[in-house]
C-alpha cells in the first residue's frame, strides 16, 4: 500500500468533510492529496481501489463533480450516505 492506516484516514477525512461541505474532490484531486502524503505519485487506479478497499468508511459520491449550474439546487443530504 501507498499510504499507511493513519495517513488513509487523513485521506477520508478530508473526502468526508469536502462532502458535507457540498464540494466532493476529484479523483484527480485524491490522487494530489495522496501524492502529497506519501511522497511519490500514486498509479492510475488508486481511487477505485481506495474506494472498494475502503466503502465501509466512505462511499463513492465524492467521484461525481458539481455542476455549478446546479449548486443552489444540491444540498448536504444528496451527498450522504
Amino acid at each position: 500500500r501507498l499510504l499507511h492506516y493513519q495517513k488513509e484516514q487523513q485521506v477520508i477525512s478530508l473526502i468526508r468533510r469536502q462532502c458535507e461541505l457540498c464540494l466532493p474532490l476529484t479523483p484527480r484531486i485524491v490522487s494530489n492529496v495522496v501524492a502529497q502524503l506519501a511522497g511519490r505519485q500514486p498509479q492510475n487506479k488508486l481511487c477505485s481501489r481506495f474506494v472498494k478497499r475502503r466503502k465501509d468508511s466512505l462511499d463513492s459520491t465524492y467521484h461525481y463533480t458539481l455542476d455549478i449550474t446546479h449548486y443552489k439546487a444540491d444540498t448536504r443530504s444528496s451527498y450522504s450516505r
